[in-house]
């Protein structure tokens, strides 16, 4: 109760234009608030549970992955282009203006208009804890399924490295030498992996061996206890 209470007036103050300390707000802290909310209300679903109870999970899945990437779309540049539902991400500013004028612009102006940052990361966490919760409980539901194949279970074990260290090839090598979107797109999965999978196998793994043999829970990995 506390922890989403907290989550809550953070997402009010974000939804004002109100970034909080040092622009804290924007870093989303509430999303780790909440992921911890959903991991509590989740250990209190039963495993087994009716088959109506199982439609509705699966109904607020998709209602949540849909309601998740529609707002993701709408500070898309394709959608300002098409004239549709735009919601700019935040203030566009004047041309000539220093990086350090630009971000007082940014913060002066955001509580003047609708700009997706006020509320758009607000609808993600959300929409988040809801599909977790589902992907957790109703493994039988095709978004579930498509999500347990080898390569992506993979690359979600190694996502915490992944993010990590995933700014540093973009900053360093793919936006200073990248020409174009799809040659950044690739790059910048193939460079992200190239510096995160040692770190993963090496630093990561170790790690998880050491906290296995000191856990009264096996860790699982691929189906098996890591060894």
């Amino acid at each position: 109760v506390v922890l989403t209470a907290i989550a809550i007036l953070i997402e009010i103050a974000r939804g004002r234009g109100d970034l909080g300390p040092l622009n804290f707000w924007l870093q989303r802290p509430d999303a780790l608030l909440m992921g911890v909310v959903g991991a509590l209300v989740s250990s209190r679903i039963p495993a087994d549970l009716s088959d109506r109870t199982r439609r509705w999970m699966r109904g607020a899945g998709w209602a949540a992955l849909g309601v998740m990437l529609l707002t993701w779309s709408l500070s898309m540049e394709s959608v300002r282009k098409l004239n549709w539902f735009f919601v700019p991400y935040t203030p566009d500013p004047p041309e000539g203006l220093s990086d350090q004028a630009v971000f007082r612009f940014v913060l002066d102006e955001l509580p003047n208009g609708n700009y997706w940052v006020r509320w758009g990361y607000t609808v993600t966490i959300w929409t988040t804890v809801i599909l977790v919760i589902v992907l957790a409980r109703e493994q039988r539901w095709p978004v579930a399924r498509a999500l347990s194949v080898r390569p992506l279970r993979l690359l979600g074990r190694m996502s915490y490295v992944l993010y990590l260290f995933h700014t540093l090839p973009l900053w360093l090598i793919v936006f200073p030498m990248a020409p174009n979107l799809p040659t950044r797109i690739v790059l910048a999965w193939a460079l992200s992996l190239a510096i995160s999978a040692p770190v993963y196998l090496a630093i990561e793994k170790h790690a998880l061996r050491r906290k296995a043999r000191h856990s009264s829970t096996a860790d699982i990995e691929d189906g098996a206890p890591i060894r």
